[in-house]
Parts: structure tokens; C-alpha cells; sequence
């Protein structure tokens, strides 16, 4: 239709709430009381949550796949973590040290699989395929061959990955707190803290944007954007890591933290 704003025709679009959010999860909890000079608590948590989503409602940048049919958008959230085990305790031994780890293990999470120009992902696919309907690069291929061979995405085969491309990552971190207090008399006290995060320096492959929280790359890239050329049919970049859980603090790169607190 004409928009004299722009002075040309413009699309219409229409925004309604026509979507929603399932969450499904079991808490479990185990916990140890502070006694003998330790205490210890564990939580599992299995869990689902697949909704209905436009970049997960936020921000709305692209519409749907299928107006006329919105079930084509329900998929895993970009965040979705099947089982997350949590284990924690503190340790109070002798002259005041006191010891604190932190140990987190969660399963990996989805990702989209885009096209070449990274405007949508495949539309033959589930949102957030990676990791939940496709494991490796191999699976991923034998779907995009049936693709090519019924009818190729926009005129243009699609291309193919590495057969062992991988974009499935567990999270594992193990934090530890080591503390030392010195008491002044009744009222004032020195607290020496020291504390490693990630301690076994474990890569935990992870993004921090919700349109691509897996931390893989996973638009398929061409490797050569002529027709006709070998690349043109492989994208070797698919499925390769891109970015890893923050840079200071659970689950990034091994970190150090040292603090003093003196209270009176």
C-alpha cells in the first residue's frame, strides 16, 4: 500500500499476542545441615521450555515463517537446558579458614540454523534445530540433500557442513571460596577472601545474545559465493565456535578474585 511517510508503497505489518510459553521442570533438592563443620546442598533440574517465538518476543525483528500458521514458530528456547545439577557446600575446619566450592554441570543448549543471507533460518526446519532435532554435522546434511533434491530453498541448493561438525556443548564449571577471618576483639574483625572461578579452566562454548545463544556459528556461510564453484556448496564455518560464557566469572576462563573486608 502507498504510505505518504515514505512517499512509496510499504508493507503492513500486524503485531498481536498470539503466542505463548510452556515451562516444564522438576526441582529436586538434597541438603545437609551445618554440623561436624561442613554443609552441603544439591539441586537437579530437569526441564522444558519450548514457546512460541520471534527472537523470543524480543525485539521483534523478523515475522513469522507462515502467518497462517504459527505453530511452524513453537521450538526449544534459545536458553533451553534440559538437566542442570548444582552442587554446593562450605567447609569450616580450623582457626578460622572457611572453604566454599561451587560445582555447575547443565546440558547444552539449541540453536537456529540460518541461511546464507542470515535473514531467517530454514524453514523446512524447527526453530532452534541445532542440538535438539540435529546432533552433527552428518544429520544436518542428509536433511538439507533431501531439501535439495525435492526443490532447492530460493532457487539455490543449500550448502553443506562438515560431516563431524558438532554444535552440542555441556556446561561445566567448578568455583571455588577459600576465606580466613581474624577477630579484634568483640566487635572488629578482618575477612581475607580469596576466590577462582572455573577453576579447571574448562571452554564453555556460549553465546550472550538470544538470537543465538549457543555460542556456535550457525548461519551457512558459503566458502565461495560464485556459482559453479566447489565452495559455493560447502559452508566449513557452520558449526564452529564463536564465543565462550563471559570473560570473569562462572563457566568463563579461569579467573582470580581477591578481597578484604574489615568490619567494626
Amino acid at each position: 500500500m502507498y504510505n505518504p511517510v515514505v512517499g512509496g508503497p510499504d508493507t503492513v505489518k500486524n503485531l498481536e499476542s498470539s503466542v505463548n510459553t510452556h515451562y516444564d521442570t522438576l526441582f529436586l533438592t538434597v541438603d545437609k545441615r551445618f554440623a561436624n563443620h561442613y554443609q552441603m546442598h544439591a539441586a537437579y533440574t530437569p526441564s522444558k521450555s519450548p514457546n512460541y517465538a520471534n527472537d523470543d518476543q524480543i525485539p521483534f525483528g523478523n515475522g513469522p515463517i507462515d502467518p497462517l500458521d504459527l505453530h511452524r514458530e513453537y521450538g526449544p528456547t534459545p536458553n533451553d537446558q534440559r538437566n542442570r545439577f548444582v552442587i554446593s557446600g562450605t567447609a569450616d575446619p580450623k582457626w578460622g579458614f572457611q572453604t566454599s566450592p561451587l560445582w555447575t554441570l547443565a546440558s547444552s543448549v539449541p540453536m537456529d540454523i540460518m541461511l546464507p543471507d542470515n535473514n531467517t533460518r530454514i524453514p523446512q526446519f524447527q526453530r532452534n534445530a541445532g542440538c535438539r532435532v540435529f546432533h552433527k554435522g552428518a544429520q544436518r546434511n542428509a536433511a538439507i540433500a533431501q531439501i535439495n533434491a525435492i526443490g532447492v530453498e530460493g532457487g539455490t541448493p543449500l550448502p553443506l557442513v562438515d560431516p563431524n561438525a558438532t554444535f552440542c556443548n555441556m556446561f561445566n564449571s567448578f568455583d571455588l571460596r577459600l576465606t580466613n577471618q581474624f577477630n579484634f576483639g568483640e566487635r572488629s574483625s578482618l575477612l581475607l577472601i580469596g576466590e577462582v572461578f572455573n577453576l579447571l579452566n574448562t571452554t564453555n562454548i556460549l553465546g550472550v545474545s538470544n538470537t543465538n545463544y549457543s555460542g556456535y556459528a550457525n548461519v551457512l556461510v558459503r566458502d565461495r559465493n560464485t556459482p559453479g564453484t566447489p565452495g559455493y556448496l560447502h559452508s566449513s564455518s557452520f558449526g564452529s565456535p564463536v564465543t565462550t560464557a563471559g570473560v570473569f566469572g562462572s563457566g568463563g576462563p579461569r579467573a582470580f578474585q581477591l578481597a578484604v573486608r574489615f568490619s567494626f
